[in-house]
């Protein structure tokens, strides 16, 4: 497992790249890269890329936290990796959103069968994925786009084996701003049958002081 945190407004602010062209890990199942970024700071895509197809690694678990990437940057960076189970993202804050990974399209590029303009491979990306962390500020994935991505990954009826080469997605996080999160609910509120069916546990919360407050 490899956790690291960078802080990009630093005098090291390629410090993460540098680390990352040093190593080699064929067996690594676990990468948590957490930066700081700022609206000009380091965008670590190529780093990232390069390190991942070096390692060829088996990787299950992926958090990425607060890196400026783009959403196509970051469908190419997933594409690599077939075998991934947990993935959590978080966009950076206060940036222009063409460099927020957690866009409309990237939420489009994880349908099951449906492709988009920033993924149009035959087979679906992620077809292991079972948790899916989504951490957004104001620049928020269309709702029926999230809806319908998650929708489609949902198989009642598949047992612990892959349906399609696809399994079913079993936990579901999505975190708004308390701005956005009222507004939203009813949208939202569509993934209920599926929560019902105690098949795939969904969160759709918002963040105060004093903790998390769910919609549903």
């Amino acid at each position: 497992m490899i956790d690291y945190y960078a802080d990009y407004d630093s005098a090291f602010a390629d410090t993460m790249g540098i680390l990352l062209a040093l190593f080699t890990f064929p067996h690594l199942d676990t990468l948590f890269l957490q930066g700081e970024s700022s609206p000009n700071s380091f965008r670590p895509f190529r780093q990232i890329s390069e390190f991942l197809e070096r390692s060829n690694c088996p990787l299950t678990v992926l958090a990425l936290s607060g890196h400026s990437l783009t959403d196509q940057e970051l469908v190419s960076i997933l594409a690599r990796l077939p075998s991934l189970q947990e993935l959590s993202l978080e966009n950076p804050p206060n940036s222009d959103s063409a460099i927020c990974p957690i866009s409309t399209t990237f939420v489009q590029s994880l349908h099951a069968s449906k492709r988009c303009d920033i993924y149009d491979s035959t087979k679906p990306l992620l077809p292991r994925l079972r948790s899916l962390v989504l951490r957004v500020d104001e620049n928020n994935p269309d709702p029926s786009a999230f809806v319908e991505s998650v929708s489609s990954r949902w198989l009642p009826h598949q047992s612990s084996s892959a349906q399609n080469d696809l399994v079913c997605l079993r936990s579901v996080e999505l975190h708004l701003q308390r701005e956005m999160a009222g507004a939203l609910q009813s949208a939202y509120n569509e993934l209920l049958p599926i929560e019902s069916a105690r098949m795939t546990q969904i969160v759709v919360a918002y963040h105060v002081y004093e903790g998390t407050r769910h919609i549903f």
